[in-house]
């Protein structure tokens, strides 16, 4: 938490002695301590407004009487509260039935009936019978987008939703309108609503004046079962709600019970809308094989049967080494843990990997050097109460969409520093009072990084002297920073030293500091180097400086964490107990049951595709990836995979990868699955399922199972429980993880290797365009889309339906474009057409377009060779 110390004070709430850290609101106190206090504009995640003014309370401060709003005045030293007395029950009741001289009754119909804050607060304050004259609105609902339905009708002006597209969301859609009696809230000249859609106003609204229309589901809270579980579109792991009605799945939204899951009900778009991927006619139903060119349906034990007859033939005829597996980043840990027992338990194969493994191999080896470092890094439900935060070539509200929120209830509680540092000039509104923004050249992210380091130690802002007794190769570290002087990190990077040492300054300030890392970086060439110098950096802090760093490294989907936490790689085992160490094979050989675990064979994994194009691989079995489009080197992956002999695939959709396979098997999405996901900053949280699978398609749990039945060795469990049991003995930094409702942080285990600075000689040089390709394309994933499911997702395809590039406004002058307008962006291997939008975002020489558009592939733009792609453009015609 932040370096800024709160102490504990003292107090009771109706003569029940009670404590709470200096600062915190009555109402907030009384809430953790389960006592009511009849409020409507009330959130822990915003300021305190007083909007309602239907919480009062009596205190009592030395002798002293008062009464106070419990949602503005914080607790303190020997205070005495008491609610609910004849007073503070006179004045909550009247002001609570002015509000209902307006309020429709039609809860029958409305999404909030049942959970309904002003209910709650009329049933507490007995007000079944108004004094006042009713007066009904009577105006219709405002339908001017595809997503959020506005009530008027039932809106009592709380203000929440407005506060919360401000403090929490930076967007400002929504604001009040007019004065006295008139007063309402609505979008700025009644333009209709255009905003990220994040759907914070629905999760605040007390009333349900702001409604989801993706769901034609309405009426009591009874009606609807509700079931909590995780997200499973980006690496953040959030907590989701989903509710279903008849066996099917008609909304998702947050929850904001206190201490449940890490993003206090907070979701994006795509968590909170992207629910239409799960119940879709063009999902897959039944098991498909490939006849000549023709997929044709077969039953699962037929499917079942073939996949373990050609593993049997292909062992006998090539070996195990020549299978290979790819494990899936949306897969549960248990699923995965499954998969990679199948392989090197059964089958007896090494080859065992992930896309995330393949593309960036050096991110699980970051991982062990931040841990034997004592960079450990801290639980991410402490953002909120950071210091200082520095994002470091990440597009927040786009790759991390909730961490934003967290940042920004940061800045307002804590005036948190907020550093970006980003090859585009991205938006991120907040309220922090210390804001620097390193929009630096493409490709210079090292140079950045290194600058910082050498600009510590140039001006002391650490303890060198302590840094020095700690590690050992400090001096081999200060010689690898020589060259990044301020004239070379200048022409590098084109930022003025004076705004790199201002964030260096308010890096190492006494602080506890956060660093979130963008998985742009990949698109560098020189994500390996790149890291490593944010390690050092964070080293640096973390020895000679006073407070915490964490460091978080780039995953992308919801498990792209636990994946490789449960061994599908070639070089660890679950656990990160390494592959060659016989005393770690032995272990997981005893807790399967085997006499020995030994792999023999080249690794043929670390270069998967080029092996697969030589031969080398007979048999390919991927589970829930599709590396046609997600891949970064489309034609690489194609060619491999048209060369593998048998090419089996898992996933709920017929993507590209699927199309190209002997045999498609239909696995469930996450809305259908029991299991456990392991987010970005190591947080294990449950999967539960919400409704039954969709036609013949099966948990890939399920699958593996039954798999290992054809194989004729089937295992010894049935229950993912089992199963958990077992990663806790095989992985033992899973023990004690899997949750209930808490998500818990795995933490590492201790470490014998000597702490010491990553030094390395990479070249920090800025790439350059040349060769007619004057332009640095740049990609990312898009607020609405990640992976290719959410295009199946009919809400976020209408909020979000078209791919679109960004240039800035010279280069559009130059070229002839304005926004609205298509143009063609050529690399020397591919061409795409989109239209585009002319913003400042992207800074000259830059164009931007999003990556998860099927149509649009921008995987094939890369040119061969690693690093960021140089494009030229021109306008459609």
């Amino acid at each position: 938490m932040s370096t800024v110390v709160r102490k504990t004070v003292n107090f009771t709430i109706n003569d029940k002695p009670l404590t709470a850290p200096e600062g915190t609101m009555i109402l907030d106190a009384a809430k953790r301590a389960d006592i009511f206090i009849s409020n409507l504009c009330s959130n822990p995640k915003l300021k305190p407004f007083a909007a309602c003014r239907t919480c009062m309370v009596e205190i009592n401060e030395d002798g002293k009487k008062d009464l106070v709003y419990s949602c503005t005045h914080p607790v303190s030293e020997g205070m005495k509260i008491r609610t609910d007395t004849d007073e503070t029950s006179r004045y909550n009741g009247a002001c609570l039935e002015m509000l209902l001289v307006e309020h429709p009754l039609d809860c029958p119909i409305c999404d909030k009936s049942g959970v309904c804050p002003l209910q709650d607060n009329t049933d507490h304050l007995k007000l079944w019978n108004g004094r006042f004259e009713i007066k009904r609105r009577n105006e219709p609902s405002i339908k001017t987008n595809p997503i959020i339905e506005f009530y008027l009708n039932r809106c009592i002006m709380c203000g929440m939703c407005v506060r919360v597209c401000d403090e929490i969301q930076g967007v400002q859609a929504l604001d009040y309108h007019k004065r006295g009696y008139q007063v309402g809230i609505g979008t700025a000249n009644d333009e209709p609503l255009d905003c990220e859609f994040c759907g914070q106003c629905i999760t605040v609204c007390p009333t349900g004046a702001l409604m989801d229309m993706t769901s034609s589901a309405r009426g009591l809270a009874s009606m609807f079962k509700n079931t909590h579980s995780t997200c499973n579109f980006c690496s953040w792991g959030c907590t989701v709600k989903m509710e279903t009605k008849k066996g099917q799945l008609v909304r998702i939204e947050g929850d904001e019970t206190f201490d449940l899951g890490i993003n206090e009900g907070n979701l994006c778009a795509k968590g909170r809308f992207g629910h239409g991927m799960v119940h879709n006619k063009q999902r897959i139903q039944q098991p498909m094989m490939n006849v000549g060119g023709t997929f044709q349906e077969v039953s699962w034990s037929e499917a079942l049967e073939t996949i373990a007859d050609r593993l049997k033939a292909t062992i006998n005829r090539s070996g195990p080494a020549s299978i290979a597996a790819i494990g899936g980043e949306k897969l549960t840990n248990e699923e995965n843990y499954l998969f990679q027992k199948l392989f090197r338990g059964l089958v007896g194969t090494n080859q065992l990997t992930n896309l995330n493994q393949v593309r960036a191999p050096y991110v699980n080896r970051f991982t062990q050097q931040c841990f034997e470092n004592g960079i450990v890094s801290k639980p991410i439900t402490e953002l909120d109460e950071a210091d200082v935060v520095l994002l470091f070539n990440t597009d927040i509200p786009s790759e991390y969409p909730v961490a934003g929120n967290s940042i920004r209830k940061a800045a307002i509680n804590f005036g948190t520093d907020i550093l970006i540092a980003n090859p585009r000039n991205v938006v991120f509104n907040h309220e922090s009072r210390v804001e620097v923004r390193m929009t630096y050249k493409p490709g210079s992210d090292l140079a950045v990084a290194n600058r910082i380091s050498k600009i510590l130690i140039d001006k002391n802002l650490v303890d060198t002297g302590k840094v020095k007794t700690v590690l050992p190769n400090y001096d081999a570290f200060v010689q690898s920073l020589s060259k990044y002087t301020a004239d070379y990190a200048q022409n590098a990077t084109g930022l003025d030293d004076a705004t790199l040492t201002r964030a260096a300054e308010r890096f190492s300030r006494n602080a506890d500091r956060f660093i979130l890392v963008g998985n742009d970086i990949h698109e560098t060439g020189r994500g390996e180097a790149i890291l490593d110098a944010l390690l050092n950096l964070s080293i640096l802090v973390h020895a000679g400086g006073e407070g915490s760093v964490s460091i978080y490294p780039p995953r992308e989907h919801c498990n792209s964490q636990g994946v490789n936490d449960m061994g599908l790689t070639p070089e660890y085992l679950p656990g990160y107990r390494r592959a060659d160490d016989p005393e770690a094979l032995a272990h997981l050989a005893k807790t399967w049951g085997l006499n020995e675990l030994k792999f023999v064979g080249e690794n043929l994994v670390d270069d998967l595709w080029e092996h697969c194009t030589k031969g080398h691989v007979k048999m390919l079995y991927i589970a829930g990836e599709d590396p046609c489009h997600s891949y970064y080197k489309a034609d690489v992956v194609k060619n491999a995979l048209q060369t593998v002999p048998f090419l089996v695939v898992h996933d709920s959709y017929m993507t590209e990868t699927a199309k190209m396979a002997d045999l498609v098997l239909p696995s469930c999405t996450y809305a259908e699955k029991e299991g456990t996901f392991t987010n970005m900053t190591r947080h294990v949280q449950k999967v539960t399922p919400a409704v039954l699978p969709e036609g013949e398609s099966r948990p890939d749990f399920d699958i593996f199972l039954d798999l290992a039945d054809a194989f004729g060795k089937p295992f010894d469990f049935n229950s993912v429980e089992d199963v958990q049991a077992e990663i806790e003995i095989a992985a033992p930094i899973y023990k004690g993880m899997f949750p209930g409702k808490k998500s818990k942080q795995w933490a590492p285990a201790e470490s014998s290797h000597k702490p010491g600075f990553a030094v390395t000689e990479a070249e920090a040089a800025p790439a350059t365009n040349g060769n007619g390709y004057p332009f640095t394309l740049i990609s990312n994933n898009h607020m609405f889309h990640i992976g290719t499911y959410t295009q199946y997702a009919k809400a976020l395809m209408d909020i979000g339906p078209d791919c679109i590039a960004e240039i800035n406004p010279k280069d559009a002058k130059e070229l002839g474009v304005e926004s609205g307008d298509r143009i063609k962006v050529e690399s020397s291997t591919h061409t795409v057409e989109v239209p585009v939008e002319v913003n400042k975002r992207s800074v000259q020489g830059v164009v931007y377009i999003p990556k998860n558009w099927v149509d649009v592939p921008i995987n094939k733009m890369r040119n061969g060779e690693e690093g960021l792609v140089s494009v030229k453009i021109s306008k459609a015609g």
